[in-house]
């Protein structure tokens, strides 16, 4: 998906290649298109990822993680937005977590995104509720609700303490530490910033979550490695749409 961003310029905004910012041609006069989870980690370059930025040395490399829908990512290096040889870096949802795992809408099977997104929550609840023997509160909690509002549900009936739930959110907080464990050994990151819907049950994940990453990651930059939530939340992707749609009008202007 992508932000719409007008901006209040009259002069049309120039058309960067999607190698230097991985931006699509403008489809009308004052508008810029920026994948999501780019917009997301641009708000971040723009404002700095939390405290830490602020009070200590400028952060050299950081990821920065979404999990909504799906779950999408960015890569800081040196302050600036990294794209990719063809716009397409941060792909971090399809990292395979588990090779024969469940099946991930882009084709490949046991991808991050299969197993910490609201769509694979959906699909842990669905799997777990066929099985009649399973005592869980959901079976009647997820009765005559919109299949986006299952994740919140999950989170309410794992703080009520449903082990079903409880486990989910384990299941979530084990694969996405697993990703980032792969992400500290091969990049050495010194910051992860995890934002989207699902960071909303924060709490019930994070544990895990630092548990799996502690077991895979070398001992060294994992000490190294700051996790957090990110403080933009729900504003961090307009706001990173806004400040390149921005940015490209000064650059043209100048």
């Amino acid at each position: 998906s992508a932000f719409f961003i007008n901006t209040p310029f009259s002069a049309p905004l120039p058309t960067p290649t999607i190698t230097d910012i991985g931006v699509a041609k403008p489809k009308a006069q004052g508008q810029a298109i920026i994948n999501t989870a780019m917009a997301f980690t641009n708000a971040y370059t723009m404002v700095g990822s939390g405290p830490t930025r602020y009070q200590t040395k400028k952060v050299i490399i950081e990821i920065m993680i979404t999990m909504g829908t799906g779950v999408g990512g960015g890569l800081i290096l040196d302050g600036k937005l990294w794209t990719g040889a063809d716009g397409m870096a941060g792909e971090i949802g399809h990292i395979t977590i588990y090779p024969d795992g469940a099946k991930c809408k882009c084709g490949n099977y046991g991808c991050l995104e299969s197993y910490a997104s609201a769509t694979a929550i959906r699909r842990m609840v669905k799997e777990g509720l066929e099985d009649k023997s399973l005592s869980t509160i959901l079976r009647e909690s997820t009765k005559n609700i919109e299949v986006e509002d299952i994740p919140r549900i999950v989170m309410e009936a794992a703080g009520a303490g449903d082990d079903f739930s409880l486990g989910i959110w384990e299941e979530v907080g084990k694969a996405l530490g697993i990703g980032i464990a792969s992400l500290i050994n091969l990049l050495n990151i010194e910051m992860v910033v995890i934002g989207g819907g699902v960071s909303n049950a924060w709490d019930l994940f994070i544990d895990n979550t630092y548990e799996e990453a502690r077991r895979r990651a070398f001992r060294a930059p994992m000490k190294r490695t700051k996790i957090q939530r990110g403080l933009l939340r729900d504003d961090a992707g307009i706001l990173g749409s806004a400040h390149l749609a921005l940015k490209s009008s000064i650059e043209k202007k100048s």
